[in-house]
C-alpha cells in the first residue's frame, strides 16, 4: 500500500492545500475513501539525522464524510521537536 509519504521541504516552508470552499482539508481520492469513510492527511517532522535529543512529531487532519465533520485546515502547524511524542 502506498503510504503517501512525500518530501515537501526543509522548516520552516509554505505548502498550499485544496479546500472545500468551506475551509476543510479535500483528501486524494484513494479505494479506501468513501462517502462513510474520509481520508486523512498526515505530516510529520523529522530531526535532522545525528542529532540527539530531539524527536519525530506528526499530526494527523481528517477529512469530512457524510456523518463526521473533517477538520479545518489549520493557519500553520508548528512541531516542538524537543518534545518527546505522546
Amino acid at each position: 500500500m502506498d503510504t503517501g509519504r512525500e518530501y515537501i521541504g526543509m522548516t520552516p516552508c509554505t505548502v498550499t492545500f485544496t479546500g472545500d470552499g468551506n475551509g476543510y482539508f479535500v483528501t486524494p481520492k484513494i479505494e479506501y475513501v468513501s462517502t462513510y469513510v474520509g481520508g486523512s492527511a498526515t505530516f510529520t517532522a523529522e530531526p535532522p539525522r545525528g542529532s540527539t535529543n530531539l524527536y519525530p512529531q506528526s499530526v494527523s487532519y481528517r477529512g469530512n464524510n457524510r456523518y463526521v465533520e473533517g477538520d479545518k485546515i489549520p493557519r500553520g502547524i508548528f512541531f516542538d521537536l524537543h518534545k518527546p511524542p505522546p
